[in-house]
């Protein structure tokens, strides 16, 4: 049998890719994320750039509640 290009779990990981692309990209340019905050509720986050602190909010941060 063949199912295609992609397996339907395959297709749903690309397709998770891309929403959290969609997601990282809304965040960075919506000038709402305030990092300087975000730094400040975990000390271990201090020394991550911008763009790895919005990684490890869609990540874990939301799982956390850190919002």
């Amino acid at each position: 049998m063949d199912s295609g290009f992609l397996s339907e779990v395959a297709a749903q990981k690309v397709i998770s890719l891309c929403e959290k692309k969609q997601f990282f990209e809304a965040i960075l340019v919506s000038g709402l994320f305030d990092f300087a905050w975000y730094r400040k509720g975990d000390p271990g986050l201090a020394s991550l750039s911008d763009s790895e602190l919005i990684h490890h909010y869609l990540q874990t941060g939301w799982k956390e509640g850190r919002s």
